[in-house]
């Protein structure tokens, strides 16, 4: 082990033992506090119930005591902090009894060791002494580095606390809560612990400006021992006198000439009501209120004037509300009361500006939803009896509404291709940042800024991501989302898009996709393309040529076929140069692609000897003798592998119709499943499904003597080669003619006519039987294996591995999961290959068609545009993507899936009163929404 890694092992694990060490200092000081807050209870509980002290004395024992417990945690927890890794050495060589000070001394040894230049015995020793040092630390763990003798100590402090508090709280329940409410709001009309129970009438007093009012109060619970006094109050003064008993404990007491509103309560010892209040009816009342908002500066919105009750005040966060307040009286004062919106104590008062004889101003800045009370005070002292009561509401600054459109939230992608970003950001007020962030899962995101939009509401992000300069691999998996923030100094403001996910695959991966959309059609067109354009070439190079071998050098025609002759070159050209760039699906598109590119060179050769000829054109037919021999050599480059591929397409038509075989008996079995309701006793209900079946075990005769015609057709260019595929061909169809399979299907069709559902199973039944053994029949021979999706006879070397791709491909699409050919089954993204039609959970490769796809670009071959953004015949996507999903042409025509109905479902189970309709709901007799 170097130096440097045992310093790093030793420093590792020296810090992880001193944050044990903290947290259990950190810990100690929370128990600590525990204790002192419990401790603390029992005293406050005590005076409080002795001595009832006043809210003020409340207060400062509570904010004396809210400090004392502050100051003990945070002593605690500044000592936690305080803890260096010297001190740290020093307690692990005390705990490892180390009579050497080893941890110690390996400390200082490390710092000795960062002050050398050049390693020697020095530095030799002093790593020796580091690593044994490492060796003791690191037998210590979390018992060695808590302070566990403290801890216990504190733990069985706080738990004779905590039975204290215990006791206290069980000893009197009504004390407990009582007092603990005047503990915690000081301040609150929450009247001491007493035995007694005060009624107080009236218990909402008034009184006439002026006038005089006679309270009354029951006190009941225990005999009164000291005399009982009234009490009002009025500001900050508070004024006694001894009440009138009236009876047992009946006492009562006379306001005179009330002019101003007064609070009042009865006492008796330690013990007294809560305050009532006096209301005087003469008060002045809020006649208008008008309200002037002026919104945050980074709004940039202007200020804004209304009265309240004609809307409600909603603000952002951060305005400042400028209220006028009208009243009816010549007015002293006012004041308003802030309390939190659903609370009733807790407010915030402040005074109101006078700035009219009749009116009041306030002025405050908006940062909570808090419910405003409104008191004015007219120039004789009347409060109002009633405040004036509004709602300020606190309109919510949204967080920007950020979309990902591009990538969508799941597509594939190969790793050399460009992928398009589009997205957008909107604010209600406006944008200060947009970002893209970039992930590879597992690692840290990654954001770029995306643009600034200022004071924008709206930003457009149109970009694009190189896929090959990010140096991606197979397998990995990308995230993509948008990062906006809007101006709101005061809040986060901050909100991304949904997580566009991008899975890299192979680009083998990619063609295996591919296969499934090309089609025989459109794979023999891109061959067909490349010798039309040779065609083409030829012809026009031999009319020059021809031409040129007359003595008219400088006429016309001359000049026409040299015209033509440059026209032929520039469409082989862009034909080549489009085949050489396009991705291959097959092998022989590659075999094609290194023909076209051996002969690019020469076309383009051609092409510049074209151009800069002119009038007269004398020594052009030497130049063109020259490049006519080469070309020949090119054209049969291009045409052998066009005559591969046209090979390739008569036995891929035939493994087709194997296909096709396979899945007729697969409709033929699920149509004799559906049947066998008939095979014993069945209901008159089930009688009504005879005409589907009829018409389902027609479309399978039908397309049963179809394939016949086909297999017929398909055999006659085989090649001599395949002699025994063609022979295990007819084989075939000698087999399916001798077993009348067809005769046998449309007697099925005729008892489904007649309604006689036990024959029609029977011939249907029959019918299968007879196919299923034909398919055992030839299931060793050469198309026997086409139909397993196996390849069973010999091929050419040239394009044996586009036949087994091919095979692969027809058999995805056919729901054939059989991997044997070139490794294909279930794939890890989720495309369901694989499965059969036997096993219920067949998906025929279509579970990945509706998946984006980011590939290399290729040109699709077809006779007519794709709907949705299709190519014309030789065109190229615009964007470079490809989606996989259905194409024309002659594709395998795979069966949908059917859709549930009545038939071959049990109603036994059914509630009776539900029965009726839910065989109406799946017989497709009720109309859908």
């Amino acid at each position: 082990m170097t130096t440097k890694r045992t310093e790093q092992v030793y420093w590792n694990l020296l810090v992880n033992r001193l944050r044990r060490r903290r947290v259990g200092l950190v810990l100690l000081a929370v128990l600590r506090t525990a204790t002192g807050a419990g401790c603390l209870f029992v005293v406050f509980f005590a005076a409080d119930y002795f001595m009832a002290p006043g809210p003020r004395t409340r207060l400062v024992l509570d904010a004396a005591a809210l400090a004392w417990l502050a100051g003990v945690l945070a002593f605690g927890i500044g000592q936690a902090v305080r803890l260096s890794p010297r001190q740290m050495a020093v307690r692990l060589d005390r705990v490892m009894e180390s009579p050497r000070k080893t941890a110690l001394s390996a400390l200082e040894l490390s710092r000795w060791l960062n002050t050398q230049d050049e390693e020697g015995l020095g530095s030799y020793l002093g790593t020796s002494a580091i690593a044994r040092a490492v060796g003791i630390i690191e037998r210590t763990g979390w018992r060695e580095c808590l302070p566990l003798q403290e801890l216990r100590r504190q733990a069985r402090g706080l738990g004779l606390c905590a039975a204290a508090v215990a006791a206290v709280c069980v000893w009197n329940l009504e004390a407990t809560g009582i007092i603990v409410q005047r503990i915690v709001a000081p301040f609150r009309d929450v009247p001491p612990y007493s035995a007694f129970t005060f009624e107080v009438t009236p218990a909402q007093a008034q009184v006439i400006y002026g006038g005089d009012l006679f309270i009354q109060a029951d006190i009941t619970g225990e005999q009164i021992p000291d005399e009982v006094w009234f009490v009002t109050r009025f500001g900050r003064k508070t004024y006694r006198t001894v009440c009138f008993q009236e009876g047992p404990t009946r006492f009562a007491q006379r306001l005179e000439h009330v002019m101003q509103p007064v609070e009042f309560c009865f006492r008796t010892g330690k013990a007294r009501s809560r305050w009532y209040p006096v209301s005087v009816l003469l008060e002045p009342r809020v006649a208008v209120a008008a309200a002037r908002v002026v919104r945050p500066e980074y709004t940039g919105l202007p200020a804004r004037t209304f009265y309240i009750g004609s809307e409600d005040l909603a603000v952002l966060k951060g305005s400042k509300v400028q209220l006028k307040v009208t009243s009816n009286r010549p007015l002293l004062d006012g004041r308003a009361e802030m309390y939190p919106a659903g609370w009733e104590d807790a407010g915030r008062i402040f005074t109101g500006q006078k700035i009219g004889p009749h009116c009041v101003a306030f002025e405050w800045a908006a940062k909570d939803e808090v419910d405003i009370e409104i008191t004015l005070r007219d120039i004789r002292g009347t409060e109002s009896r009633t405040p004036y009561r509004f709602a300020q509401r606190i309109l919510p600054d949204q967080p920007p509404d950020v979309v990902i459109e591009e990538p969508p939230l799941f597509s594939l992608a190969t790793p050399s291709v460009r992928i398009p970003i589009r997205g957008y950001a909107e604010d209600d007020l406006g944008l200060r940042h947009v970002g893209l962030v970039r992930a590879l899962v597992g690692y840290r995101d990654r954001i770029r800024p995306a643009g600034f939009a200022g004071a924008a509401a709206e930003f457009v992000l149109e970009d694009e991501i190189d896929l090959a300069r990010l140096g991606v691999r197979e397998g990995d998996i990308l995230e993509f989302y948008l990062e906006a923030s809007d101006l709101n100094p005061r809040l986060t403001g901050v909100s991304v898009s949904e997580v566009a996910r991008l899975q890299i695959i192979s680009e083998e991966e990619y063609a295996r996709m591919l296969r499934l959309e090309v089609t025989t059609r459109e794979f023999l067109e891109r061959f067909r393309a490349a010798e039309a354009g040779w065609s083409r070439l030829r012809d026009a190079m031999e009319k020059l040529e021809s031409g040129l071998a007359s003595d008219q050098t400088g006429s016309r025609e001359a000049g026409q076929s040299v015209q033509e002759a440059r026209r032929a070159t520039d469409e082989l050209q862009e034909t080549l140069e489009g085949l050489v760039q396009d991705f291959p699906a097959y092998d022989l598109e590659t075999q094609l692609q290194d023909a076209s590119q051996d002969a690019l060179e020469l076309v383009r050769r051609t092409a510049d000897v074209l151009a800069d000829t002119r009038p007269p054109y004398e020594g052009l037919r030497r130049v063109l003798d020259r490049l006519m021999r080469d070309y020949r050599r090119a054209e049969e480059a291009v045409q052998s592998v066009a005559a591969r591929a046209e090979e390739t397409a008569r036995l891929a038509r035939i493994m087709q119709d194997a296909l096709t075989f396979t899945r007729l008996v697969g409709e033929q079995e699920r149509l004799v499943r559906r049947l066998a309701r008939f095979k014993g006793d069945y209901r008159n209900e089930d009688m009504a499904l005879l005409p589907d079946m009829q018409h389902r075990q027609q479309s399978i005769r039908e397309a049963l003597v179809r394939l016949m015609g086909d297999l017929s057709e398909h055999t006659k260019d085989i090649p001599f080669t395949y002699t025994a595929l063609v022979s295990d061909v007819d084989a075939f169809q000698w087999g399916l003619n001798q077993a009348g399979i067809d005769l046998l299907m449309q007697q099925a069709e005729n008892k489904a006519h007649n309604r006689d559902g036990r024959e029609a199973h029977r011939y249907a039944r029959r019918a299968l039987e007879q196919m299923q053994a034909l398919m055992q029949t030839c299931a060793g021979n050469a198309f026997g294996g086409c139909c397993q999706g196996e390849l069973r006879f010999h091929v050419r070397a040239e394009i044996r591995e586009t036949i087994r791709q091919m095979l692969a491909a027809l058999c995805l699409r056919a729901g054939h999961g059989n991997d044997s050919l070139s490794g294909y089954g279930v794939g890890p993204y989720g495309s369901g290959f694989g499965g059969s039609s036997s096993d219920g959970y067949w998906m025929g490769g279509h579970s990945l068609m509706n998946v984006p796809v980011f590939g290399p670009d290729r040109r699709a071959f077809r006779s007519h545009f794709e709907r949705g953004g299709g190519l014309a015949p030789g065109g190229r996507r615009r964007d470079g993507r490809r989606r996989a999903g259905t194409q024309g042409g002659d594709r395998f025509a795979v069966t949908e899936q059917e859709s549930v109905t009545a038939a071959g479902m049990s109603f036994e189970q059914v509630p009776g009163p539900y029965r009726e309709a839910v065989k109406k709901y799946f017989s497709g007799e009720e109309e859908r929404p």
